[in-house]
């Protein structure tokens, strides 16, 4: 590929790009894609829906001009982190040298909290390597009137985010506190087995109200520590496919703003693990709001039964009265159906201390509302896939009598 052009590589690309229907593009009156415009916005289903092959040529893009900016060929967010962040990448902006400065003079406190943490050689976040992580990528995200940042810590001045041995520390700042860490691809040897770790942070937002912090955590026993392109090889499988075992911890804005810390614990069964993407299908699509994610399932049974558990803190007080589950693929029915979805939920009620079960309809891509105090569910029938035995769920929340819908509000 010519290094002297990659801006008019781009260009092509977007066009072809809309020319597939893989992005939004303005119509005209007999349903033709019309001109590229100036800036092709990538929004959550674009980000969810692109093509294997277009993946393959925005990272060789990457590759031969890592210092290419986005934005002069009218393509939003950080292309560079789209394997490592799934669910965030389309919503970042890379921070310029001079934005860099001022985010260091607007946030003193907290980058000195960073430096010291990187400095301790016992962070918690298990073995990283022989490297010394010293280098900062620092990317912002806008939610209405707020800005977050995103502080990626690496042991090399130009990291490939792009690759299966990405490895980095992940900090979320805002108004000069750190409001989660986490850190991505990391190794715990027990006697016995080495267990690979992925870890995601996302915001959860409706209608630019944010909601709270979402952190999870993806881990897979039997990975290989010999070559990081190649963990995958030995990676513990189900059904043929790498699982992993998901859980999250949920942070409710108002709670982190008094300087709470206590989370809503979330756990579930085991999901699928993308190796080049290992978050792609991961508990966090549950919660993320976004119709075109889904957390899938993977377990070894192959019988696509799963359930998901959420425990409040001892000192907050949840009071569930619903909760809502989206059971298909909202994105694509075809890709739907291929699929198990949920057909039928267990609950228990604290009303009467009983066990029900409610069956789910299977011609719908909204949400199905139930009347429930259980702060999780478990399925006890699905429908089953035309060609997989994965189940799939693409949206889960709870409506608390004092927080609401705990993981963005739902238009009813």
């Amino acid at each position: 590929m010519n290094n002297k052009n990659p801006k008019s590589k781009i260009k092509s690309l977007l066009i072809i790009l809309c020319s597939l229907l893989v992005f939004s593009c303005n119509r005209d009156t007999s349903n033709q894609n019309a001109a590229l415009p100036e800036k092709t916005v990538i929004t959550s289903d674009i980000a969810t829906e692109l093509d294997t092959e277009v993946l393959k040529t925005i990272q060789s893009i990457i590759e031969e001009n890592p210092s290419i900016d986005f934005t002069q060929v009218g393509l939003t967010g950080a292309p560079e982190l789209m394997n490592v962040m799934p669910n965030s990448w389309w919503k970042l902006t890379r921070l310029t040298e001079a934005e860099k400065h001022v985010f260091l003079e607007k946030n003193t406190d907290a980058f000195m909290q960073i430096e010291n943490l990187m400095r301790n050689e016992d962070m918690g976040w298990g073995w990283l390597d022989d490297n010394r992580y010293e280098y900062y990528s620092i990317f912002e995200q806008k939610v209405g009137s707020d800005t977050f940042y995103r502080v990626l810590v690496t042991s090399s001045n130009n990291p490939d985010f792009m690759s299966r041995s990405a490895r980095f520390v992940q900090f979320l700042v805002y108004q000069d506190n750190i409001l989660a860490s986490g850190f991505y691809n990391s190794l715990y040897y027990t006697q016995t087995d080495v267990i690979g770790a992925f870890q995601s942070i996302d915001i959860i937002y409706y209608a630019e109200k944010i909601k709270g912090i979402l952190v999870t955590r993806l881990q897979m026993a039997g990975v290989s520590d010999n070559n990081s392109n190649t963990w995958d090889v030995s990676a513990i499988r189900a059904n043929g496919q790498i699982t992993g075992f998901s859980q999250s911890q949920y942070y409710l804005m108002n709670d982190l703003l008094k300087g709470s810390f206590l989370p809503i614990e979330i756990s579930a069964s085991n999901c699928l693990v993308d190796p080049d993407i290992p978050l792609r299908y991961s508990l966090q699509n549950a919660f993320d709001g976004n119709s075109s994610t889904s957390y899938v399932v993977n377990t070894e049974d192959g019988d696509g039964l799963l359930e998901i558990t959420i425990t409040g803190t001892s000192n907050m007080r949840l009071s569930i009265k619903r909760i809502a589950i989206i059971n298909s693929c909202a994105k694509n029915m075809l890709s739907s159906e291929n699929k198990n979805r949920i057909k039928t939920v267990s609950l228990f009620s604290f009303a009467d201390m009983d066990f029900h079960t409610v069956e789910l309809t299977d011609d719908t891509l909204e949400w199905q509302i139930i009347e429930s105090d259980e702060i999780g569910f478990s399925v006890a029938e699905v429908y089953s896939g035309a060609r997989y035995h994965n189940t799939i769920v693409v949206g889960f929340n709870l409506y608390s009598e004092y927080y609401g819908w705990l993981f963005g509000d739902i238009d009813e």
